[in-house]
């Protein structure tokens, strides 16, 4: 057999991975902690590489949001430990997150707690999750912290923070509205046309929600319903219809004194994504570049009508 004709098997098999193939993969994608002061060979560089590249190929092949979970969370470990693109590495972070908060949680406790040991404490770095430094991994870690067991009474808290007991009906259309949120957004090339199709029937669908049964409380959708829900708001480019949300978030706020979902500032990168630039020095956010003068005069409405504490759960300053 020619060597030429060796690439070209091992290329197709590289972009043809099997569902049986990702089985494997997950099966290896746990959680993992790297040695204090080791320097890595090119081969393993390479190899990990390699598992990069197929566990974004898998991605391509899966819509269910536990696999698309750990893929993710596997991409960022490997990442932090082998590249260190921090982008990147939050890119799949929230990815992971918001896919599946239980699982993201459970792999983040797993590691965590082998660091009661001692031993291993001297030995390993501290879990990478612990070493990343933003607001979105702060909010999350305190998220998965007070998830962990009761240690009195065995209970498992994240029964109650995740699996709070929801109508059927309502779980099938939070199901639905989360797999045509990350249909495409979980790829490594977004389809942007096809993706867009969905975010607009998502709309929908969370308005026929709303229609159904009003504001969805934790009580009603329970906290992962409302995070699926903020993310149909944040990713959104129906800026109408964003400033309907934000004001029935903000409502509810003022109702219930509850936040929506249970990521601390989610509404704060919300209203920076529509309306400010990330050091909020410019104007230059989706709504803002849309419609300039309408998002002023949104902002200006929120000031004159909200007090100071929804305002700064908003994350709008003065």
């Amino acid at each position: 057999m020619s060597k030429f004709l060796k690439i070209l098997i091992f290329c197709f098999f590289c972009n043809n991975l099997t569902s049986q193939n990702c089985d494997l993969i997950l099966k290896s994608a746990k959680p993992s902690i790297a040695l204090k002061n080791v320097e890595y060979t090119q081969q393993q560089l390479e190899n990990q590489k390699m598992s990069i590249t197929n566990c974004k190929r898998c991605l391509q092949i899966t819509n269910d949001p536990t696999e698309i979970s750990k893929y993710h969370y596997k991409i960022a470990n490997t990442s932090y430990h082998y590249y260190r693109n921090d982008e990147d590495i939050l890119f799949h972070l929230r990815e992971s997150f918001y896919s599946d908060p239980t699982n993201f949680c459970q792999q983040y406790l797993d590691i965590t707690s082998d660091f009661e040991d001692p031993d291993v404490v001297e030995i390993f770095q501290p879990h990478f999750i612990d070493l990343i430094v933003h607001s979105f991994v702060d909010s999350v870690r305190v998220v998965c912290q007070n998830s962990k067991k009761d240690e009195v009474t065995g209970i498992d808290k994240a029964d109650s923070t995740f699996a709070i007991s929801v109508d059927n009906n309502v779980k099938e259309i939070i199901s639905e509205i989360r797999t045509n949120d990350q249909k495409y957004r979980g790829h490594e090339i977004i389809d942007r046309t096809e993706q867009r199709i969905l975010d607009l029937k998502n709309r929908d669908l969370v308005e026929g929600l709303f229609e159904e049964i009003g504001f969805p409380t934790a009580a009603k959708v329970g906290l992962e319903g409302q995070n699926t829900i903020w993310l149909v708001l944040h990713h959104s480019v129906d800026c109408d219809w964003n400033e309907k949300w934000i004001i029935r978030i903000a409502d509810n706020f003022i109702e219930t004194h509850q936040k929506f979902g249970f990521i601390e500032n989610a509404m704060n990168s919300t209203i920076d994504r529509f309306y400010f630039s990330e050091d909020r020095n410019t104007r230059n956010g989706l709504c803002m570049q849309k419609d300039e003068i309408n998002s002023k005069l949104f902002i200006a409405f929120l000031k004159e009508n909200y007090s100071k504490e929804v305002l700064e759960y908003l994350g709008i300053d003065d």
